[in-house]
Formats: structure tokens, sequence, C-alpha cells
């Protein structure tokens, strides 16, 4: 009996063991990590054709294609609002799409009067709306430190919004963080489809400090900004003088702001080099000055055809973990162990061009949660390289102390200001110091 007890006794420890083993590398991933496919020799994502790109332009043309979408989320969305006003009468410059909760009123309130004011240059046409699902119903269940929302109260409030605003862009979907993508889906689909007057759009969560007149000047030349805009100050200040024309024998197209930038040719590999390639990026041959009296007057401009899609790029491998974080991907969604180069969802800096090659190829390619990575599996079957720009800033110091010493002068973006108040603090800061 003694024996007995001992022996039942040694297999409960042993099958503990054996359970926390699982448990901890269940939690921790370590057994994925054996699974999973090298992503630099082996990577293939659903859809999966040869001439991807190329079906894929078919589609966006109405031509005939080999193969119907795989990936309709987008397209089937119902709108319950649509921020119309201003589509069919206004050439955009910018548009600002904003990835917002439904509850974060006090959020929007702030950027509208901070960096998501229309009127902020009042010759440059800029457009602001906010990407907006529901939020989830009373007797839907909550996670633990969660609080149930009156979705009664809070669609009346957002009703009042939209009638006051007319700036919500809101689809019949559950606003949560796993549906993230459809929300990106959304915003590409109604630029295409709604508001498709526009160069550039800019796609940005809530919490994020913005300069817009940095922005507007990193659009006209990522690849040179900032130093192109000093070039171009010290230019002007030069004009001044009365003997400028005397003085400057060489033609302007010579300038090196107005060389044609080859686009780096991809081998497969990826490095943060190479990131900061732009396709198709030209400046023109000839200046061209679109607004004569704005901050951001000069004579620089991408070609209407560049393919832009910027911000902070993210050079990452798989999160197989699933302790701590919401980019947990199981083998079944993602099986490689790196994930292709992404624009970081908080500021995704998109050309037209680019926003109508990524919306169609969303059609050809398999859904996934993470907004971010999807975006960039859908620009690497593009053949679209993000470009990376320090000037887009994640960190995490701002919100303990946003008002040191930091030189926010280039800075186009920062994040983590989940107080509107200092926001708007900071954004007044920074405009006095006319860094917005």
């Amino acid at each position: 009996m003694k024996y007995k007890m001992i022996s039942i006794k040694r297999s409960f420890v042993l099958v503990c063991t054996v359970g926390c083993i699982l448990l901890i590398s269940d939690l921790t991933g370590v057994h994925r990590h054996f699974l999973e496919k090298d992503f630099a020799k082996e990577f293939s994502y659903p859809l999966d054709i040869q001439d991807f790109k190329t079906m894929v332009l078919r589609f966006k043309n109405h031509e005939p294609v080999p193969v119907e979408p795989i990936n309709e989320v987008g397209s089937n969305l119902i709108y319950l609002s649509k921020a119309e006003e201003g589509c069919t009468s206004t050439s955009y410059r910018l548009i600002i799409l904003v990835k917002s909760n439904p509850s974060n009123f006090e959020r929007r309130a702030v950027i509208r009067e901070t960096w998501g004011y229309p009127k902020r240059f009042s010759d440059v046409p800029i457009k602001t709306v906010f990407l907006l699902g529901f939020e989830k119903n009373l007797d839907d269940p909550v996670h633990e430190g969660q609080e149930k929302i009156d979705t009664s109260t809070l669609d009346e409030a957002i009703e009042h919004e939209i009638i006051k605003f007319g700036d919500i862009v809101q689809g019949d979907f559950h606003d949560t963080d796993f549906n993230s993508t459809i929300k990106i889906q959304m915003g590409l689909r109604w630029l295409v489809e709604t508001c498709n007057q526009f160069r550039f759009a800019f796609i940005v969560t809530d919490d994020m400090y913005v300069s817009i007149k940095n922005l507007l000047k990193f659009v006209r030349h990522p690849v040179e900004y900032p130093n192109y805009w000093e070039k171009q100050k010290e230019l002007d200040d030069r004009r001044n003088h009365k003997n400028f024309h005397q003085r400057v024998s060489r033609s302007i197209v010579d300038n090196h702001n107005y060389r044609e930038l080859n686009h780096l040719a991809s081998d497969g590999t990826y490095s943060p080099e190479k990131a900061g390639q732009v396709n198709k990026l030209r400046v023109p041959k000839k200046p061209t000055k679109v607004w004569k009296n704005s901050p951001i007057d000069f004579d620089i401009d991408l070609s209407e055809d560049a393919l832009l899609y910027a911000g902070n790029v993210v050079f990452a491998n798989t999160h197989r973990y699933k302790i701590g974080t919401k980019y947990y991907l199981g083998l079944e969604e993602y099986s490689f162990n790196q994930m292709p180069p992404f624009v970081s969802s908080e500021a995704i800096v998109l050309s037209k061009s680019a926003v109508i090659e990524l919306h169609y190829a969303s059609f050809y390619t398999k859904y996934l949660r993470l907004d971010d990575v999807f975006l960039g599996i859908c620009a690497k079957k593009m053949e679209l390289d993000p470009f990376h720009s320090k000037y887009f800033q994640r960190d995490p110091s701002l919100v303990h102390n946003p008002y040191g010493s930091k030189d926010f002068k280039y800075v186009i973006t920062a994040n983590n200001f989940d107080d509107p108040s200092g926001l708007k603090q900071f954004w007044n800061m920074q405009k006095e110091l006319a860094n917005a």
C-alpha cells in the first residue's frame, strides 16, 4: 500500500510537471518556433499565384481574371456613415483617416481642434475623417477589467457627432483590436470608391501627436526630407537679394533636388537601408508651384504615379508567445518565422497610386487580423517596398515626459498620447515653436 501511494504521488508530480511544461511552451510559443517556415526561402501567402500583380491590376480595370477574390470583407461591409461632403467637389492634397474607437469622443474633439483641423492651412485642401466600427452590446461578454457600455446612449452620441461634424466613416462591424484589418480595408475602400480626389492619404491612430506641417513637407520629397527643405529655405533667402539672378549661373534643373531617384531592385532580402527607397519616386525636372502663400510653398513634388508607402518600418520575427501581447499569430494564421517589412499601424502615409494598388490587392490576400502586417503582405505581393523615416517616432518616454528638451522641429508623428488634454497642450506648444 505504501509503495502504491508513492507511485501515485510520483505519477501526479510527473503529470503536473509535464502539464506545466506544455502550458509554458504554449504561452511562450517555444515549440511553435520549431515548426515555422523560413521566410527568406519559402515565403508565400494566399492567394499564391503567378503574376499576382498583373492579375490584381486586371481586376482593378474590370478585365477578366482567372480567379475570383478570396477576401471580400471590406467590399461586403455596410457603411453606417460615409462622410461624403466635399468628396466630389474638392481635390484634396491630403486626406487624414483617424482610426478611433466609438467611445473616444474626447480624443476626436481634441484632434478636431489641433492637428486634424482641416483648415489649418487655408490654401491647402485637407479632409479629416474618423474610422469607426460599433461598440459591443450590453449582452456581449466583456473581458476582466472592462466595463459594459450602454450602446444605445453611445449610438445616440455618435449620431449627434455625425450630424454636427460630418466627419465619421462608420462600418457595420465590432470595433475591436482583432477587427483592425476590417477598419483598414474600410478606409482604403472609402478612399477608392467614395472620396477619390486626393494626392496623399494618412492613416493614423487617435493617440498620436502629428505635425501636419511637417507631413506636407515630407510627402513632397520623402527621400531628402528634411534636408531639401532647409536647402529650399536657403534658396528663398538668396532670392530676396536683388542680385540673385546674376549670382545663380546654373539651371535649377541641374540641382540634385530634381534628379530622378531610381528604385532599388529587390533581391529577396530586406534591410533598413533597402526599405529607404520609394518605388517609381521622381521629382519633376521643372519646378511646379501649387500654393503660393502656404507655409509649405516650394518647387518640389512627387510625380502623380509615385508609389509611396511610408512611416516607421518594422522588421520583426513573428510573435508566437501569448503572454502580454495582442500580436500573437498561430501557425495556422501565418506559418513563417519572420513577417514582411511593414509600416507600423500608428501612422501610415500612402500616395493615391499606392492606396489603389493596396485596396485591390486586399481582395486577393488572405485576411489577417493584424492590420499593419496584412498591409505589409499586400505591399510585398504588389512589389511595393515600404519607406522608412525616423521622423515617424515611437517613443514611449513621451508619455511620461512629453515636454522635455527633445527637438521636434522635424518630427512628423509621436505616439502614446493617451491623455487628450496632454496632446492638446503639447500640440499647442509645438505650434508656438512653429513645428506644427
